[in-house]
């Protein structure tokens, strides 16, 4: 009989892998993890897929391994809906978590804003339109200076001089699939 325990301990660690799993991918969906749990994901899929090849033989525990199953499939489809969402930049965080509130609705992105390399002289300031993009689009403007913006920009104007062979560089900022981004290329 112990390999009906062991079957049996193995549906209960699948089960709380999933409600694990649902928790995981739920912070990670609104931003508290910076990674989604692949581990646990690839752990949990592996033991489904051991004992679809091999079903339990009691009853119970075949009811028990279908419901966990189903159960994993329907948050699995969840899942990566919302990744392909993620990727595709149309998934929108929604505050206080899963199904609270009311989706907002995407923003559509802004055209390309051409400014000079240095910041200054006659066209939009990068950071101030590297701020303005990132509230359109939603996204988290808290903790980002200027000083660490400018540092990153010249980090980028270095390596394409270094690249290009040229000074006569320009920094935009735009928004591509719901997130916005900053690239430095040469004029012309």
């Amino acid at each position: 009989m112990p390999i009906i325990d062991e079957i049996g301990q193995d549906l209960k660690w699948l089960e709380n892998a999933i409600m694990e799993l649902k928790v995981q991918y739920e912070q990670f969906f609104m931003g508290v993890v910076k990674r989604e749990p692949y581990k646990l994901r690839l752990d949990a899929e592996r033991m489904i897929r051991e004992y679809a090849q091999q079903p339990p033989q009691n009853t119970g525990h075949k009811f028990k391994y279908n419901t966990i199953t189903a159960k994993f499939n329907s948050y699995r489809s969840y899942w990566d809906k919302t990744l392909k969402q993620i990727n595709d930049g149309t998934y929108v965080r929604r505050k206080g978590g899963f199904g609270t509130g009311t989706p907002q609705k995407p923003t559509v992105g802004t055209p390309p804003q051409k400014s000079p390399a240095g910041g200054g002289g006659g066209g939009d300031d990068p950071y101030e339109a590297f701020i303005k993009a990132r509230q359109s689009t939603n996204e988290p403007t808290a903790g980002l200076t200027r000083e660490a913006f400018q540092k990153s920009i010249s980090a980028q104007q270095q390596k394409m001089a270094q690249k290009y062979g040229t000074t006569n560089l320009e920094t935009k900022v735009f928004v591509k699939d719901g997130k916005t981004m900053v690239s430095v290329k040469p004029k012309g």
